[in-house]
């Protein structure tokens, strides 16, 4: 049953409501798949390098410097997953990628987009060795009617967490020179680009603090070159009835 297999399996003694193992929680709702006693099953499930566990949404913050290092290809591969399975108004599928990988188109799509509108360029701007590592052109098909924008805006917060679960940061770009990289990306009509998403493994931290009158919504760098982001207070922003 579920308890031999959990036992097999190293997870730590049951508590109500699921299990945890490897310092994640597993909901019971999962444990059904364990009680028909398929190994093969049970592995592949519990591969922690092929399962996403989630990450509360608050800490994914937008980066604008990188690690020169590769985004590994199983991110890659979630966040194409991401936008996949992205709800959207009666199921039109209207956003696609395009993956920019190759170090060399990485390298002609850095002068086409701009960075941290709030701040001066020397503090705003990646240097030379701070530059993402890759970009997703984020595409709507025109041909599809519909209320795209909406969809894309869903489909890029799914392929930004889906990003960030793994501690890939991103940053989306809508800042850009959209007739010089649609040229250079080999997107034509009915396609459109719609964004960029810069991509890396982050070097700095962000952080949010509360919005006040004197800070206002810009976001700021502190002493130490990380990120301050200005958020209203939740109890401007919802309300019960």
């Amino acid at each position: 049953g579920a308890r031999a297999w959990a036992t097999a399996l190293g997870w730590v003694p049951p508590m109500p409501g699921g299990l945890a193992w490897m310092g994640k929680w597993i909901p019971s709702s999962l444990l059904g798949l364990f009680r028909g006693g398929n190994k093969k099953i049970i592995l592949n499930i519990m591969d922690c390098r092929r399962w996403s566990f989630w990450k509360p949404p608050h800490p994914r913050r937008t980066y604008r410097r990188f690690a020169q290092k590769p985004v590994p290809q199983d991110v890659v591969e979630d966040m194409v997953e991401a936008l996949r399975l992205s709800s959207c108004g009666a199921n039109r599928q209207a956003v696609k990628l395009v993956v920019v990988q190759s170090p060399e188109m990485v390298k002609k799509v850095h002068p086409l987009v701009k960075w941290a509108a709030y701040l001066p360029p020397e503090q705003g701007a990646p240097k030379a060795d701070e530059q993402p590592v890759m970009y997703l052109a984020v595409v709507q098909d025109s041909s599809i009617p519909g209320d795209l924008n909406t969809d894309t805006g869903i489909a890029l917060a799914n392929i930004t967490l889906a990003a960030w679960a793994k501690g890939v940061g991103s940053c989306i770009m809508g800042a850009i020179n959209k007739p010089a990289l649609s040229e250079l990306l080999g997107i034509a009509a009915p396609d459109k680009l719609a964004f960029m998403v810069a991509l890396g493994c982050p070097t700095h931290a962000a952080r949010v603090v509360p919005m006040t009158e004197e800070t206002g919504i810009k976001y700021y760098l502190d002493e130490n070159g990380d990120y301050c982001v200005p958020k209203r207070s939740v109890e401007e922003l919802a309300r019960s009835v």
